[in-house]
């Protein structure tokens, strides 16, 4: 099960359509939690996955969320130092920069409505 909701996900990544291998990637949370320890490095990459689609899609709140998630598991499979975990950290960061940017950008927007 869990194989074949990662082909048709990549085979929407292949075809651009975004929405869909979002949809599929979260649906496939589902079976790696399930077959996989809690504290296994697929888990964390399927997470990174995810994120990336959700950040790709403006999906900022869900995305900084998966990314924690992903941080956590990733942290403890393959230690601080990997390289992975720097991708990790940097994607993290400019979520949350984007996030903080979006935030000024609508107050600024409600002080201009006034």
């Amino acid at each position: 099960m869990k194989e074949n909701i990662d082909v048709v996900m990549d085979a929407c990544i292949h075809l651009e359509m975004w929405d869909k291998a979002l949809e599929y990637g979260l649906q496939s949370l589902g079976p790696y939690r399930e077959f996989y320890p809690e504290y296994h490095p697929a888990v964390g990459v399927q997470c990174m996955r995810v994120a990336k689609l959700q950040l790709f899609l403006q999906q900022l709140p869900e995305a900084q969320k998966m990314l924690q998630q992903a941080h956590h598991i990733i942290n403890i499979t393959h230690g601080a130092d990997h390289p992975l975990m720097r991708t990790l950290k940097e994607m993290l960061f400019n979520c949350e920069e984007e996030m903080r940017v979006k935030r000024m950008e609508s107050l600024n927007e409600a002080e201009d409505i006034d």
